[in-house]
């Protein structure tokens, strides 16, 4: 599902809050309940399962410079491009998996989402 983050999430949204920052509110306007947006994207579907998304490095790098009171535009992202796991801490293992590349993706992220 594509996700997009809006002007007006950005202008409604809480600096380091997880559940009503731009990304939080641009999921529960697509339907995710109960979402957290923090290393981790948790939420719950309609069957009440939790779910754990990593969110992926254009996404965290939003959520940084958001947070820092940084410039940041309007973006979209695809859940399905996410990895995805039915527990809360199975991120620890999706974190260590895409280590690796984080520097090279994290200026390819900047390049996107930079005033």
């Amino acid at each position: 599902m594509k996700i997009q983050v809006t002007a007006e999430h950005i202008r409604q949204g809480t600096r380091e809050c997880p559940s009503s920052c731009p990304i939080a509110l641009a999921l529960q306007a697509n339907g995710f309940i109960d979402v957290e947006v923090a290393r981790v994207i948790q939420f719950r579907t309609r069957d009440t399962t939790l779910y754990a998304l990593w969110p992926g490095f254009i996404v965290e790098e939003f959520i940084r410079r958001y947070d820092n009171d940084d410039s940041v535009r309007p973006f979209e992202f695809d859940t399905a491009t996410l990895a995805t796991a039915p527990h809360r801490g199975a991120w620890r293992g999706m974190e260590a998996a895409n280590k690796y590349d984080h520097d090279r993706k994290r200026v390819e992220a900047d390049k996107q989402i930079k005033d």
